[in-house]
């Protein structure tokens, strides 16, 4: 994508393309450059000044990285000449686009540069967003911006060898108005730096399946956060979807009105979100619960079941209970029925466990060792899984077998009948990666109709870009 430059003037010898009015944040501002009125004696000349500007802006992020830009000098003067300030000199343009760019969240002024005999004036600065989690990101910002259009800016390093981007003053192109046009150029690089922020946040939160490489920035599924072409007929899975362009703009807006919120703003936002999917799915009977994945959805059932398992701990005499649970620690005792195995996500047994189901884990992206548990919460309950295949057999060789609810309903009341204070939590897949609907829902209706709270019974569909783990009951809360 080019710079879009918007208004009637004609840019020429440029990529650029004129659109003023898109949203930025440079066009409600005023430029704050100062031209002094001289002497008659003086004639010809005009004097700029440029005195050090504070604008150490850090918003509410949790890990911003606000680089200053008072790395500029003390206060600067210069003296050019009438027609060079007419019709923009170097110096005048670059003391513009600085101003421009301290006057918007999404530039880091970081220095500047005279080239050649002084007539060249280069500006050097990172592009971001306010809610950046740190120079990694920043400097994947700038690069993408900067390489996209490589015409306009450059990538340069600085003294210490950090890759910064460089705009030399003055442009090669013809501007008509100065202010205005260069007000024009930084709302089309701010485009730019927008939906790289966005795309840039979008793939974060996750686990391994989003790490994202290459030039088009695609994950082990060959999607990625950039919006495909229009045309291009879209087959999402349960896993991992490339958003249209529909959604990438839905997603800026939304990102928009984080960045303009206040301290609470994600909090309020999400709330949002949760009251329109319980809306469509949830018709009252419960509440909503958002996951960096389905995967990670399974610690809300698991959860309950050490609670269950803890209390019943607690009531039971502990010479009932397995030798391993006779330490009086009041353990609680888990066990995961893990239906249709193999056909759901990869890493439903680790997270049935308690244990973390890939290399890389949402926040501040962490490694960890695939199945290491959990922090502290084994400490409160044992965790095992039980993995039940739902095909082969001798005569249901590719089919489901033909007793695959009583395989299930067996498993439980085995587990359940090792240890008083056991809890079982039973996986119902209403729709496998195959399309697989087992075991019937008459198998939680039974057990828990006859075992109570020692059963969670949780709903599991493998849907496209979302997966919903349904608590409790005959019909359950959609998570």
């Amino acid at each position: 994508m080019s710079l879009a430059i918007s208004s009637t003037t004609s840019l020429k010898g440029a990529k650029l393309q004129m659109t003023r009015g898109a949203r930025g944040t440079v066009a409600s501002r005023r430029v704050a450059v100062r031209v002094n009125a001289v002497s008659a004696d003086r004639g010809s000349e005009t004097k700029i000044q440029v005195g050090v500007r504070h604008s150490m802006r850090v918003t509410r992020l949790r890990d911003i990285v606000e680089v200053s830009p008072d790395l500029w000098g003390p206060t600067e003067s210069s003296t050019v000449p009438s027609n060079k300030a007419r019709l923009g000199d170097g110096l005048t343009q670059a003391t513009i686009f600085k101003e421009l760019l301290l006057a918007s969240k999404h530039f880091r002024l970081y220095s500047q540069k005279i080239h050649g005999d002084g007539d060249v004036h280069g500006v050097r600065f990172l592009m971001g967003s306010p809610r950046m989690e740190g120079l990694d990101d920043v400097f994947r910002v700038t690069r993408c911006v900067a390489e996209r259009d490589e015409g306009l800016m450059n990538l340069v390093p600085d003294s210490s060898g950090m890759m910064v981007a460089e705009i030399k003053f003055p442009l090669a192109m013809a501007l008509d108005n100065t202010i205005e046009d260069l007000s024009s150029l930084v709302r089309a690089i701010e485009t730019q730096i927008i939906e790289e922020s966005t795309v840039c946040l979008m793939e974060k939160g996750s686990d391994d399946r989003s790490v994202f490489h290459g030039e088009r920035r695609l994950n082990k599924y060959f999607t990625g956060m950039y919006a495909r072409a229009p045309d291009l007929l879209h087959r999402g899975t349960c896993t991992s979807s490339s958003p249209t362009p529909g959604a990438l703009e839905a997603s800026k807006e939304m990102l928009h009105r984080l960045w303009e919120g206040e301290e609470s703003a994600d909090v309020v936002l999400i709330d949002e979100v949760r009251a329109r999917v319980e809306e469509l799915f949830c018709g009252g009977n419960g509440r909503a619960v958002v996951h960096p994945s389905g995967t990670d959805a399974e610690t809300m059932p698991l959860l309950q079941a050490v609670l269950a398992s803890r209390a019943l701990a607690r009531r039971v005499p502990e010479s009932d209970r397995p030798e391993d649970f006779r330490d009086g620690a009041q353990r609680g005792n888990v066990i995961s029925l893990v239906a249709c195995a193999g056909e759901v996500g990869s890493g439903t047994t680790e997270a049935a466990e308690g244990r973390f189901f890939s290399k890389a884990v949402p926040l501040g992206g962490n490694r960890v060792d695939m199945g290491q548990e959990l922090p502290a919460l084994h400490d409160l309950a044992a965790m095992r899984s039980v993995e039940l295949v739902a095909r082969g057999g001798d005569t249901d060789v590719g089919r489901g077998k033909a007793d695959y609810d009583a395989i299930v309903e067996a498993k439980a009341r085995e587990a359940l009948a090792s240890d008083p204070a056991a809890v079982v939590v039973l996986h119902t897949v209403a729709g496998s990666k195959t399309g697989l609907v087992m075991p019937s829902p008459a198998v939680a209706d039974t057990l828990t109709a006859e075992f109570g709270e020692r059963v969670v019974s949780v709903l599991v569909r493998e849907v496209d870009a979302e997966r919903l783990a349904v608590l409790g009951g005959r019909q359950g809360v959609p998570l």
